[in-house]
């Protein structure tokens, strides 16, 4: 049964007359014909009586186009509706805890600039939680670091900036002076990190535990300005992406260990669901994601020159 099939169905309704109808309707009489059997098949009713050669409405028939009317009214509707200039997208935007404290509202404001209509709604949260969000249609898209694992093949993943992890100190730690330290230098450390579930912390315990050296955090918060303030007074080791303590780096309020033949370089990704469909305003969003990163990561390349 479809759209077509009812629109024939009320034509004959009104007309009481397959001839009339087929007329109105630019079709041959045997199409109408066939197009009210297949109903009658579908809902297994007669529709309509044929007695005399002319046609009755059957008590099935009334209660069809009641249905049919309100099926039809409502394509009608759904048509204006979308075609309209007044509706109003929304964009649902998911970040990890780095994007929520670094560019993501630096991202929303320079969309906004070009696109003042369209609502942004920003959930920030750890990356497992933001995933899920995804799976379930509760995000459009999120900006978190890229993942490796399996289970996460029916994401899309589009690479917009290469951030990295890093292990800082306070000034007064003894290991803030050394040019290298070595994993087994931190092995009886005590750590400062986010929760379970948070990319920076997930990857460097991947790291430690494949090189054979426990990880038991001595603090764990969800919030990475606590773990700095802990850190700045030499509580311990704090594990954080590298944008979250740009400034206590640059102030020399911390102090990054750098590790020996370790990589913490990890890509910042555009990640949503492969069946995702991609409104030209989403992929609006993208573009600015991509614009702006890249300009972001020229400036810093001319600020090194």
């Amino acid at each position: 049964m479809t759209l077509r099939h009812l629109t024939i169905f009320t034509t004959v309704y009104k007309t009481l007359n397959m001839t009339s109808a087929a007329k109105k309707l630019y079709m041959t009489q045997p199409s109408v014909s066939q197009a009210i059997k297949e109903l009658e098949n579908f809902y297994e009713k007669k529709l309509f009586e044929r007695l005399s050669q002319k046609l009755y409405i059957t008590e099935a028939g009334h209660c069809l186009y009641e249905y049919a009317n309100k099926i039809l009214a409502l394509y009608e509707e759904s048509i204006t509706k979308l075609q309209s200039e007044n509706i109003i997208e929304k964009i649902r935007v998911g970040g990890n805890y780095t994007m929520g404290i670094t560019m993501l509202g630096d991202i929303t404001d320079a969309f906004y600039i070009d696109h003042p209509k369209i609502e942004i709604s920003v959930i920030i949260n750890k990356t497992s939680f933001i995933k899920d969000l995804l799976r379930n249609n509760e995000l459009d898209l999120a900006l978190v670091e890229e993942s490796c694992a399996v289970y996460d093949s029916d994401m899309i993943q589009q690479p917009f900036y290469q951030d990295h992890v890093v292990a800082v100190v306070s000034p007064y730690h003894k290991l803030a002076g050394a040019d290298t330290v070595f994993l087994s230098d931190l092995a009886n450390e005590r750590f400062l990190t986010r929760e379970k579930g948070v990319g920076a912390r997930e990857m460097f315990e991947s790291i430690m535990v494949s090189n054979g050296y426990p990880f038991a955090p001595t603090w764990e918060s969800i919030s990475a300005t606590s773990l700095i303030n802990e850190c700045k007074k030499n509580v311990g080791i704090a594990i954080l992406p590298y944008e979250a303590v740009k400034e206590q780096l640059a102030h020399e309020e911390l102090v990054e260990l750098h590790i020996k033949d370790v990589n913490l370089s990890r890509n910042l990704v555009i990640m949503f669901h492969k069946s995702k469909c991609i409104t030209a305003n989403l992929q609006s969003f993208i573009d600015t994601c991509l614009y702006y990163t890249t300009k972001n990561t020229a400036s810093k390349a001319l600020l090194r020159a």
